[in-house]
């Protein structure tokens, strides 16, 4: 029998293997499209070309929240279990260990999208400047042409 045809496909719905669900596409699709109204509203310059930029962020920050709720959940458990004399079991300390550190790389990719979209403090601050720098751009360009108009050069 080839590898993996003994195996009987899970039936729709089936949870069974979902622990806290911070890796499930499928799962935090809702609360990402949710998040991505949000950020719309949010974002200071809007432009079509943005939306796969703010998707990520939808789905990054849609992940921190699943992953910072279990992460929750299991501290109280570990300080109960502490409390209690009660040893961790090594498979959830690995888990554990792996959604920290995936959460502080979604962190790290959360605060770079932010940046990218203007949504910082930092970055609005160099959008201003930026407008400011094409605003005078544009006004020079306009004397320019108005001089070349009028001057007859």
């Amino acid at each position: 029998m080839p590898r993996g045809e003994h195996l009987v496909p899970a039936q729709p719905g089936n949870q069974l293997a979902l622990k806290h669900g911070a890796y499930s596409v499928l799962r935090l699709a809702p609360r990402a499209r949710e998040i991505r109204e949000e950020l719309e509203e949010l974002l200071p310059l809007r432009s079509p070309a943005d939306a796969p930029t703010v998707d990520l962020l939808a789905m990054t920050l849609a992940q921190l929240e699943r992953a910072f709720i279990h992460l929750g959940a299991i501290q109280i458990d570990e300080a109960e279990a502490i409390r209690d004399g009660r040893k961790i079991d090594r498979a959830t300390a690995s888990t554990l260990q792996r959604l920290q550190a995936d959460a502080r790389g979604w962190v790290g990719r959360a605060e770079r999208l932010l940046d990218d979209l203007g949504l910082t403090p930092r970055s609005r601050v160099g959008l201003g400047l930026q407008v400011a720098q094409t605003q005078n751009a544009l006004e020079a360009l306009e004397a320019h042409l108005e001089r070349k108009r009028g001057g007859g050069e």
